[in-house]
């Protein structure tokens, strides 16, 4: 396992935000927003992460979870559908 969030928190106490790139984090805390990002050969903990993540590589985002995730950020929408894409996820056409 690598560095414990505890450590990850104390070295960066006065971030404002944190970009980690780990599926095990996700046994430690709920952050803000989980993407999971598929790859060809997943490692063991994947699902976990897959189940966890509030953007998914691949599949669509629904409009609601985009408002959610929009108010748990604190920012509007349009920055969460840009994140989306950046992600490779896709807006839900409703």
């Amino acid at each position: 396992m690598g560095t414990s969030f505890s450590t990850i928190a104390f070295e960066h106490g006065d971030a404002h935000f944190l970009i980690i790139e780990s599926n095990r984090i996700l046994e430690e805390i709920r952050p803000e927003c989980a993407i999971y990002l598929p790859a060809d050969d997943p490692k063991p903990s994947a699902e976990m992460a897959k189940k966890k993540a509030d953007i998914i590589r691949g599949e669509d985002l629904s409009i609601s979870d985009m408002s959610i995730l929009a108010e748990r950020l604190g920012c509007n929408e349009a920055v969460i559908e840009k994140i989306a894409e950046l992600s490779g996820a896709h807006k839900e056409q409703g």
